[in-house]
C-alpha cells in the first residue's frame, strides 16, 4: 500500500469530519456511495450507530467544531482516541501510559509510556526495527543507515573484480528456513528439496551488486536467494544463483548492468555435496557458452525383495581387537538424496542438456578461456560415512562436447593458472622419496583421450614423496609450466628444470593466485605479514626455465596492508583487472552491542589466555560467565552463548596431556587456570564478581567447566552445551586422551561428570541439540547427566533445542539460548553465598 493511501484509510481526510468520507477532490472512501457522502455507520436520519444515545456516553461523536471524537463520555474523557491538545492517537488512557503514540512531526511510536520511554519500538536516537521499506519488504532491526544488527556481509567478486556483491545476511538462520524432512547421513544433514547439505548459513537479508564506471549498487530483484557462492559469467555482465521457490531451489541469471533478472522456475536445480565446509563451492558455474547446475538425479530403484517379506535373517559381526568399532552407513542412502546431474542450461532458452550420470558432487571447476569442466565427487566404491573419498572427472561443455560423458581423471587435479584446459596433479607412483613428489601437467583433451604419453611436463615439488605439499598452485607462465608452493621455511617456485625460494620477509603467507591483467606480469595473491596486515603480491616467475638465472622470479608487495579491513576477517582473496587491483574481503559484522574485550594477563599465553568480553557496564550487572574454551589461545573458537546478560570472559585452555597424565597433573591445570582467572578479573574488575560466577563450555569445554565446579567453591553454578558426561561410553579415547579406559580409567571417571554428579550441588543448565550426531555427545549424553544430578539431589535444568546439530545454528535457538541463560544466572545470582 502507498504512503498516501495509507494516511487516507487510516485517518480523515477532506475537510476532516470523520472517516471513510469523500474528500473535496470526489475520492470515494470506503462505506461510501457516489453522489451523497455517507458516514461510516451512519443511518439516513442521520442517527449514527456505536455512538452515544441520550442517556449514555458518546462514541464516535461528531463535535460542532467538524471534529469526531472516539468513545468520548460525558465527563469529556477519551478512551483509545487522540484530544484535540495531545498527540496520541488511539492510545491513551486517561490513567495510563499511551501506546501506539502519533507525534506532532508524523511518526509513530509503539508502546511509548507518559515519560516518553519506549518498549519494542525506535526511539528517534535508535536503530529501526521492523523498518517498512518503500518497495513494500520488510526488515527486521534494520538501523536508520540501511545496517542490520545480528548480520555479517560478506563479498562475493566477479574474476577480475570489473563487479562484485555485497551480500548481507543474518548470523543465524531461521527454523523455517529448515526442511521439515531433513535426514542425517553420518554427521551431515541433507536437505530433500535441495538434493544436498543443509549448510547451516541464513538467507541472504538482500544481495547489491555494484560494477565498474558505475556509481552505487543494485539491489538483485529476488526473494528468498539461497547461500550460496554466486556464478560470475567471465566475459558478459552475467551473474547467477539458486532461489528458493517453496522448498526447492531454481536457477536465476541477472544482467547486472541492464537491470534484469530470469529465474528458470521449471528447472529444479541441487547442491549435492558443494556445501561441505561452510561456505563451500559454488553449485553453479559458467562453461564454455553456458551455465552449468547440478539437477536430481532419479533416486536409484530399491533391490527387489523376493516375496516381499522383511529379511528375518540373524545380523551378525565379528571383529579383532584392540580397536574402536563403529557401524557407518554406506553410499546408498546417500545417492537416494544428494545425487545429481551435471546439467548444462542456456541462456538463451534451450532445453537443458545432462552432461554426466548419477553423482555426488562436490565441486565444479571450469577450466579457464575453454569448454572443460573439472567435477569432483565421491568415490562410492570406497566411502562410507565416517570416510568419504574423493574421486574427479572431466566433461565437455558447449557444442564441442557432443558425447556429454565424464571421463576419469586422478583425484587431486586442477587446472593450471594463466593457461587454457591444462590439467596438474601429483604423481602418486613415484615411490623415491630422495627426489621429492613430482607435479604432472597435461591438456585435459589429451588426458581424456587416455594418451598417457603426451603428458609434457613434470614439476618437482621439494617435498618428500611420503609427506604432502602443505600448499601448492600450478601456473603457466610464458608457455611454461611452474609450480609455487609453501613451505615452513617460506614460499618456492619450482619449474622442471629448478627449485629456488622466493624472496619473501618472514612469515610472510601467501593466498591463492589470479592472473594479472598483463600477463607478461605474472599474477596477483592476497598476502599476509607477520602481524596479521594484509596486501597484495605481484609473482613474476621471470623467463621459462631459468630461476635464479637472468628473468629470475620475482616476489614483490604491490600495495601496503590495508588497514581498513576489519577485524572479524573470514576470506581474502587479490583481484586484477581493467579496474585496477584490489582485495575482496569477507568479513563479519560484530554480533554484541555494547561488547568491549579486553585481553587480562593471566598464566602463559601458550596455554591459558583470559579475554573480558563484556564487564556489564554496557548491558545488565548480574554474575560474571566464565566461558571455558578446549584451545590455543588466540584461534577464535565459538562467540559468546549469551550476550547482553551481564559481564562475561572467556578462559582459552589448552590443557598439557602428555601420553602418561595423571588425574593430578590434570586437574591442577584445570582448577588452578580458573581460580587464577577469577582471581585476575577481581584485581582488574573491581565488583566484578560480586554478584557470582557461573562457569559455562561447550563440547569438551562442558567437560572442563563441570571439572571445574566440583572442585572450585567460588563457581554458583554451570551452564553446558553439547558436552559428553559419561566418557566410559568412549573408551576408545577421548580429546587429548590417545589411551583406552581400561589402560588410564581414573582419566575417564575424572571427565565423567555423571560419575561425580553427587559433586554438583550448584545449580547445573544442560542445552543439547536433539540431532546431535557426534558419536561422544549424542541428547542421551545430556538427559542421562541431567538424571544424574537430581538423583543425587541437584538441581538441573534440561533443554533440548529442536533440529539442531554438535554446534546451534538456528536463528530461534539462540533466542531461546539468550532467555535461558538470563534466567540460569537470575537464578544463581541469588546464592551470594556461594560468591
Amino acid at each position: 500500500m502507498r504512503a498516501d493511501t495509507a494516511c487516507r484509510t487510516a485517518l480523515s481526510y477532506g475537510d476532516a469530519s470523520g472517516r471513510d468520507t469523500r474528500s473535496g477532490d470526489e475520492t470515494v472512501g470506503d462505506n461510501e456511495e457516489a453522489g451523497d457522502a455517507i458516514r461510516h455507520n451512519e443511518h439516513a436520519d442521520g442517527t449514527l450507530r456505536n455512538t452515544r444515545p441520550a442517556n449514555s456516553p458518546a462514541q464516535n461523536t461528531r463535535h460542532a467544531d467538524g471534529t469526531v471524537r472516539n468513545n468520548e463520555h460525558t465527563d469529556s474523557t477519551l478512551r483509545n482516541t487522540r484530544p484535540a491538545n495531545s498527540p496520541a492517537q488511539n492510545t491513551r488512557h486517561a490513567n495510563s501510559p499511551a501506546q501506539n503514540t502519533r507525534h506532532a512531526d508524523g511518526t509513530v511510536r509503539n508502546n511509548e509510556h507518559t515519560d516518553s520511554t519506549l518498549r519494542n519500538t525506535r526511539p528517534a536516537d535508535s536503530p529501526a526495527q521492523n523498518t517498512r521499506h518503500a518497495d513494500g519488504t520488510v526488515r527486521n532491526n534494520e538501523h536508520a543507515d540501511g545496517t542490520v544488527q545480528n548480520t555479517r556481509q560478506r563479498v562475493d567478486a566477479s574474476p577480475d573484480l570489473s563487479a562484485w556483491a555485497l551480500i548481507t545476511a543474518p548470523v543465524h538462520p531461521s527454523l523455517r528456513e529448515a526442511h521439515p524432512d531433513t535426514a542425517l547421513w553420518g554427521e551431515l544433514r541433507v536437505d530433500p528439496g535441495l538434493a544436498g547439505l543443509d549448510v547451516g548459513r541464513a538467507r541472504p537479508i538482500r544481495v547489491e551488486i555494484g560494477c565498474r564506471d558505475v556509481e552505487g549498487l543494485w539491489r538483485v530483484p529476488v526473494e528468498d536467494i539461497t547461500p550460496s557462492a554466486l556464478a560470475w559469467h567471465p566475459r558478459l555482465p552475467l551473474v547467477a544463483g539458486l532461489a528458493m521457490r517453496g522448498r526447492h531451489a531454481h536457477p536465476w541469471i541477472a544482467d547486472y548492468r541492464a537491470h534484469t533478472v530470469v529465474v528458470h522456475d521449471r528447472v529444479r536445480a541441487a547442491t549435492s555435496l558443494t556445501g561441505l565446509g561452510g561456505a563451500g563451492q559454488p553449485p553453479l558455474v559458467w562453461c564454455g557458452s553456458g551455465l552449468v547446475v547440478l539437477t536430481p538425479a532419479t533416486p536409484p530403484p530399491a533391490p527387489a525383495d523376493a516375496g516381499g517379506e522383511p529379511s528375518r535373517a540373524a545380523v551378525t559381526c565379528e571383529a579383532n581387537g584392540p580397536g574402536w568399532l563403529a557401524f557407518p552407513q554406506g553410499v546408498r542412502e546417500l545417492s537416494a538424496l544428494a545425487a545429481v546431474r551435471v546439467t548444462e542450461l542456456h541462456p538463451d532458452g534451450d532445453a537443458p542438456r545432462v552432461l554426466t550420470g548419477p553423482l555426488l558432487v562436490r565441486g565444479l571447476d571450469p577450466a579457464p578461456g575453454d569448454g572443460h569442466l573439472l567435477v569432483t565427487h565421491l568415490d562410492e566404491e570406497v566411502s562410507h560415512s565416517q570416510q568419504l573419498r574423493w574421486a574427479a572427472s572431466v566433461v565437455e561443455a558447449g557444442p564441442s562436447g557432443r558425447d556429454a560423458c565424464a571421463r576419469p581423471v586422478p583425484p587431486g587435479s586442477r587446472w593450471a593458472i594463466g593457461a587454457p584446459a591444462v590439467l596438474a596433479w601429483p604423481d602418486d607412483t613415484d615411490d623415491d622419496t630422495d627426489s621429492g613428489r613430482r607435479i604432472l601437467m597435461c591438456h585435459a583433451a589429451d588426458h581424456a583421450a587416455g594418451d598417457t604419453s603426451s603428458v609434457p611436463v613434470s614439476v618437482p615439488l621439494p617435498v618428500p614423496a611420503h609427506s604432502p605439499a602443505r600448499e601448492w598452485w600450478p601456473l603457466w607462465h610464458d608457455g611454461a609450466p611452474w609450480v609455487l608452493g609453501m613451505q615452513d621455511s617460506g614460499p618456492y617456485l619450482s619449474s622442471p628444470r629448478h627449485t629456488v625460494p622466493l624472496p619473501a620477509p618472514a612469515g610472510l603467507r601467501l593466498g591463492h593466485p589470479s592472473p594479472a591483467e598483463d600477463p607478461a606480469a605474472g599474477f596477483l595473491l592476497d598476502c599476509r605479514d607477520g602481524e596479521d596486515r594484509y596486501g597484495i603480491a605481484a609473482l613474476n616467475p621471470g623467463g621459462p626455465g631459468r630461476p635464479g638465472g637472468p628473468g629470475r622470479p620475482e616476489l614483490t608487495i604491490t600495495r601496503a596492508a590495508d588497514r581498513d579491513i576489519p577485524a572479524a576477517v573470514r576470506a581474502v582473496r587479490a583481484f586484477g583487472g581493467r579496474s585496477g587491483q584490489g582485495l575482496a574481503v569477507e568479513s563479519a559484522t560484530q554480533h554484541y552491542a555494547g561488547q568491549r574485550a579486553a585481553a587480562l594477563p593471566h598464566q602463559s599465553r601458550r596455554t591459558t589466555a583470559l579475554t573480558l568480553l563484556d564487564d556489564g557496564e554496557t548491558t545488565a550487572r548480574g554474575p560474571l560467565l566464565l566461558w571455558l574454551r578446549a584451545q590455543e589461545p588466540g584461534t577464535g573458537g565459538e562467540a559468546t552463548p549469551c550476550p547482553g546478560a551481564g559481564p562475561v570472559a572467556h578462559l582459552d585452555l589448552l590443557p598439557r596431556w602428555p601420553a602418561d597424565a595423571t588425574v593430578g597433573f590434570l586437574h591442577s591445570q584445570i582448577t588452578g587456570a580458573v581460580r587464577e582467572a577469577l582471581d585476575t578479573l577481581a584485581e582488574h574488575r573491581p565488583g566484578l564478581l560480586g554478584r557470582g560466577v557461573v562457569v559455562g563450555g561447550h563440547s569438551f569445554g562442558a567437560s572442563l567447566a563441570l571439572h571445574a565446579m566440583a572442585h572450585v567453591p567460588r563457581l554458583a553454578g554451570a551452564i553446558v552445551h553439547s558436552g559428553c558426561y559419561n566418557r566410559t561410553l568412549t573408551p576408545g579415547g577421548f580429546q587429548y586422551e590417545r589411551r583406552s579406559y581400561w589402560q588410564a580409567p581414573e582419566v575417564y571417571h575424572a571427565f565423567s561428570a555423571l560419575l561425580f554428579a553427587h559433586r554438583l550441588d550448584r545449580p547445573v543448565l544442560i542445552v543439547h541439540g536433539t540431532q546431535d550426531t557426534n558419536p561422544a555427545t549424542t541428547p542421551e549424553q545430556a538427559v542421562g547427566l541431567y538424571r544424574g544430578i537430581v538423583a543425587a539431589g541437584g538441581h538441573a535444568r534440561l533443554v533440548l533445542l529442536p533440529g539442531e546439530g554438535h554446534n546451534f545454528q538456528y536463528a530461534e535457538s539462540h533466542q531461546t539460548l539468550a532467555h535461558e541463560h538470563r534466567r540460569w544466572l537470575d537464578r544463581c545470582a541469588r546464592t551470594p553465598e556461594r560468591v
